[in-house]
């Protein structure tokens, strides 16, 4: 089990403390792009906010949190100005986690600062989405599952109450959260000693029982208008797309479905095995057949995946690269955040607009943005953070603290249950993965080089 000593009883740095350079850093960047970034999927939760339409298309929890710092100022600048400051308090509670399991105070504060400072995280905070606050949610996780694994995974009333409601946030936020935290409850329930179990087990219940409610009570008290019709059968659209990329066998009864939808060549064309965006957004696809063959198209695509498991698989893994793959393709662009508000008739129509207050420092962030993130590169994506993340927390596990890596299980897991939803090489999906493995890696790699941690002993 490697060293048994017990864990430093240091006081540490106060997250209220460790919060203001991580908020600061995010203000600068806010002010550059006041009153903030917004793209069409912002527009779109903008409106429902204004309007109280909500819809699930984005998870209307997600709408209904940003509602309360609406209701006090309904402005975009003073919504996103409350995401991110408790962005940089969650991100702070897990570095006081940090230092509590005995990591020395200006190790701590390095990394806060390298959190501060590293692009994403004030670029995406200062954007309004949803990816936000399932970011604040698996970062409260995280710190909590740190308290479980160094308190031998002795619950109180506290820390579970700790666990569950940053559990509801990542459940109720993103439409993959229910996928991350199901899994993560019953691991914990799993790894736990044997007279630790039922409380995570009841967890993980109530995890399921807290996603049922919002998706069928709650959906239906607040009027919530489902997902549009139109997105039912997009997980079809690019395996079809492959499909006929490929030139693999259809029948005539299906080819005429899918000519319904869109033109063969339009398919072809706007196949691309690692976004739907130009099939879904295909100027020649027919909404009508779209929506009335949706279960038909449902049906071929599980045909072809049946018939052709291969070609399935290195769809996927194409599809997935965001994830997993640290080696940027030639000439491919990664785009971290809009960095202004999206031109939109919408947008025009709420009067949103962009009015930086610092020009000078817009202008620098944008310069910055173009020589070195714009470009993908194995340095800006998120898979070389989120692997070396998992690599020092299984190190860490192997060798000093047992179990560390259940730390690291909800940035792995939101990969994971991202992986069969995920359409598009959006960095906000994986973004909540990385901004955890971030933390990991600073805090890893002084464990690991330069002094190993006293660590919990643990009694089975």
């Amino acid at each position: 089990m490697g060293i048994t000593s017990e864990i430093s009883g240091s006081k540490p740095i106060p997250a209220w403390l460790l919060m203001l350079p991580i908020a600061a850093a995010s203000f600068v960047v806010h002010l550059s792009f006041w009153p903030g970034q917004m793209s069409p999927d912002s527009i779109y939760q903008w409106r429902q906010l204004t309007t109280g339409q909500l819809q699930d298309a984005h998870p209307f929890l997600s709408t209904l949190l940003y509602s309360i710092p609406f209701a006090v100022l309904p402005h975009p600048a003073f919504v996103i100005a409350v995401q991110y400051v408790v962005f940089a308090w969650a991100a702070a509670v897990f570095l006081r986690e940090v230092g509590r399991a005995g990591v020395p105070a200006p190790v701590v504060v390095l990394a806060t600062l390298i959190f501060a400072v590293f692009p994403p995280n004030a670029l995406i905070s200062t954007t309004m989405w949803k990816d936000v606050p399932y970011c604040i949610g698996l970062l409260l996780l995280s710190a909590a599952a740190l308290r479980l694994v160094l308190g031998r995974f002795r619950i109180t009333a506290g820390l579970a109450l700790w666990l569950m409601l940053s559990g509801a946030l990542v459940v109720g936020t993103r439409h993959n959260g229910v996928l991350t935290i199901v899994p993560f409850f019953i691991i914990v329930a799993l790894v736990a000693p044997a007279g630790f179990r039922r409380p995570f087990l009841w967890m993980t219940l109530g995890q399921i029982a807290f996603f049922v409610a919002i998706k069928t009570v709650l959906l239906t008290i607040l009027s919530v208008a489902p997902v549009p019709d139109a997105y039912k059968p997009i997980f079809s659209l690019p395996l079809i797309g492959a499909m006929i990329a490929n030139g693999d066998p259809i029948s005539a009864d299906d080819m005429a479905i899918v000519q319904q939808v869109m033109p063969l060549e339009a398919w072809r064309s706007g196949y691309r095995c690692d976004s739907v965006d130009r099939l879904f957004w295909n100027p020649e696809i027919s909404q009508g057949p779209l929506v009335q063959n949706a279960m038909a198209l449902d049906l071929i695509a599980v045909r072809w995946v049946a018939a052709h498991p291969l070609g399935f698989v290195s769809h996927q893994l194409c599809m997935t690269r965001i994830l997993w793959d640290p080696l940027p393709r030639p000439d491919e662009r990664v785009a971290v955040s809009p960095r202004k508000i999206s031109n939109l008739p919408v947008a025009d129509e709420l009067g949103l607009h962009s009015d930086p207050l610092l020009p000078s420092m817009r202008a620098a962030l944008v310069g910055f943005y173009g020589r070195f993130l714009a470009r993908s590169a194995v340095y800006n994506r998120p898979a070389t953070f989120i692997w070396l993340g998992l690599a020092f927390a299984a190190l860490l596990s192997r060798f000093w603290i047992p179990r560390l890596w259940v730390v690291f299980c909800p940035a792995l897991l939101n990969c994971v249950g991202l992986a069969p939803l995920i359409l598009s090489q959006d960095y906000r999906y994986a973004w909540p993965s990385e901004a955890v493995a971030v933390i990991f890696i600073v805090v890893g790699f002084w464990w690991v080089f330069v002094r190993p941690p006293a660590v919990v002993r643990m009694d089975t």
